[in-house]
């Protein structure tokens, strides 16, 4: 082989190295955006649930205002939805939560609340981060 051949030979090799690196991380980043898509669309969902429990406690409410007049018995029903709300609202805060780490956001350990990376100290609960 000629010194032309091997630098050719050189340069197809790194060129097929840096495609197969370029071609793995545009993998790894339709991969995360396959999977914020898919997030978003559970909270979503889950955000969308929360309002149609809130119309029913309403409705329940008025209705049984309305044949009874009285408020006193609907208090167990009314429960089982919040409660319901609540864990919704938590698998939501959740699923926020896996978002912003998939998008590289940094976190107060102490609030919870979403920092530029640059911030020593939360501008929320204004406690120091390590």
């Amino acid at each position: 082989m000629t010194a032309g051949e091997i630098k050719l030979m050189s340069w197809i090799d790194k060129w097929t190295q840096k495609l197969s690196e370029g071609t793995r991380m545009i993998s790894k980043k339709t991969d995360e955006l396959l999977e914020i898509a898919e997030i978003k669309l559970a909270i979503r969902d889950m955000e969308s649930e929360i309002e149609d429990a809130k119309l029913y406690i309403g409705e329940l409410v008025y209705q049984y205002y309305l044949n009874t007049h009285d408020l006193k018995m609907l208090s167990d029903e009314i429960k089982q939805k919040c409660t319901e709300i609540d864990e919704m609202d938590r698998e939501i805060n959740r699923l926020k939560k896996k978002l912003n780490f998939i998008k590289g956001n940094h976190f107060c350990r102490f609030c919870g609340e979403i920092l530029e990376p640059y911030e020593r100290y939360c501008p929320y609960c204004g406690k120091k981060q390590d």
